[in-house]
């Protein structure tokens, strides 16, 4: 499979989280340099919009209402950033905010790491709605939402898979004991997928909280985030510097890139391209 990095930053401000907008282009998170960055692969160019020192944007995703969001965790702020005109407004967010992802009903659903919460935005109303897990310390990390609207995430501390259902919060025990949970996405077949960074494995649950881990080939690849391109999955193998390609059926093919890059966020292109955003200052781009 053909692959393309492009470097879009140093490899101090380290590119962790993308999404990939309806035009083709990039907007990425730099970590430690506080900013939002917008790529363009037709023409190289890279623009960066400062969301403030010490703010630590981790995920980024597009809205329903046009806009690019960004988690700001060390702020407890969702930044929204406007394409037309790259202004940047800040919405309450809860503490240690992390996961981020958009809901059909024009909602963002975030994780609170600190706050030990999960929490629904109105963007038209700025309103928060808040969720308490029911496990203390349980950590949720990042979130995703099923077409239904059910939001799933990972709860690293917990060992778990958790969602909101009638409003409350309910959690799957992996069982792998301390496999440290991290990436989840809604698969192609409807159900929850994560990946398990301190055990190497993947793995979905069902609608009725039916736990399957698959283990990956190095078990000590750390795999980090996880997507759907609708067909198959795509894993993030940070402590391997690959991607990792898993059908619903559990086969698994690796995909390795430069030496000394980790992997970490991913998003799939319009085109069907794989992106994932290297520590090493890179967007890495893999076409299936």
């Amino acid at each position: 499979m053909p692959l393309r990095e492009h470097l879009v930053s140093g490899p101090e401000a380290g590119p962790y989280a993308l999404t990939a907008a309806a035009d083709g282009t990039i907007w990425f998170t730099l970590v430690h340099q506080g900013a939002i960055g917008h790529f363009d692969p037709a023409t190289g160019r890279t623009r960066t919009y400062s969301t403030g020192d010490e703010s630590m944007p981790g995920i980024i995703v597009t809205g329903a209402d046009g806009g690019v969001w960004a988690s700001l965790s060390r702020k407890a702020k969702l930044a929204r950033l406007d394409p037309s005109t790259g202004e940047v407004t800040a919405f309450d967010a809860p503490a240690g905010v992390f996961g981020l992802a958009a809901a059909p009903d024009g909602k963002l659903w975030v994780t609170g790491m600190a706050a030990n919460t999960v929490a629904s935005l109105d963007p038209a109303t700025g309103v928060l709605d808040v969720v308490e897990l029911p496990v203390e310390g349980a950590m949720p990390s990042m979130i995703a939402v099923a077409a239904d609207g059910t939001p799933w995430f990972t709860a690293n501390q917990a060992n778990a898979v958790g969602r909101v259902r009638d409003g409350k919060a309910e959690l799957f025990e992996l069982p792998t004991a301390s496999a440290g949970p991290v990436g989840v996405t809604i698969g192609p077949d409807g159900a929850a997928w994560f990946v398990a960074l301190l055990a190497g494995i993947a793995g979905r649950v069902d609608a009725d909280g039916t736990v399957t881990e698959i283990p990956l080939p190095d078990r000590g690849s750390k795999p980090h985030a996880i997507v759907s391109d609708g067909t198959c999955l795509w894993i993030s193998l940070w402590g391997a510097d690959a991607l990792a390609h898993l059908t619903v059926d559990g086969e698994v093919t690796t995909h390795p890139l430069t030496a000394g890059s980790e992997p970490h966020g991913l998003a799939v292109a319009p085109d069907g391209a794989i992106w994932t955003a290297l520590e090493n200052g890179h967007l890495a781009r893999l076409t299936p």
